[in-house]
């Protein structure tokens, strides 16, 4: 990902993977437009704790954005995440569900269940 201002005005060269393009707009473009708007403040995503509904294993190098589908269970009182399915770069299907990215950190041992994740909610 590139940013660059050529003759006053900004520009972004993302990804030419689709889904690497939705998770860095999400991440970094969306959050740059508000800033070159004028807007003020934290204009990152909200950053919710969510229990995911599946064990994931951490990649060992680097972290990871697991797209999913974050709900309130009303039984457990807590919020809640379905992972959106196979989570390849190339799979597009993946972020039409999405309503959240999950932060995951590298290495370790794995999320389970039973472990909180760091959430940015989209939207």
């Amino acid at each position: 990902t590139t940013f660059v201002v050529l003759k006053n005005k900004p520009f972004f060269a993302l990804p030419g993977n689709p889904v690497s393009c939705f998770v860095t707009t999400h991440l970094l473009v969306s959050v740059a437009i508000k800033k070159l708007s004028g807007e003020e403040g934290n204009l990152e995503h909200p950053i919710v704790k969510v229990y995911p509904r599946f064990d994931k294993k951490l990649d060992p190098e680097r972290p990871e954005y697991h797209r999913a589908t974050v709900f309130w269970n009303s039984s457990s009182n807590r919020l809640e995440a379905l992972s959106t399915g196979s989570q390849m770069s190339s799979r597009l299907m993946s972020t039409k569900a999405a309503n959240a990215l999950l932060i995951l950190p590298k290495g370790g041992e794995g999320k389970t269940m039973a472990d909180q994740c760091d959430t940015y909610l989209l939207g």
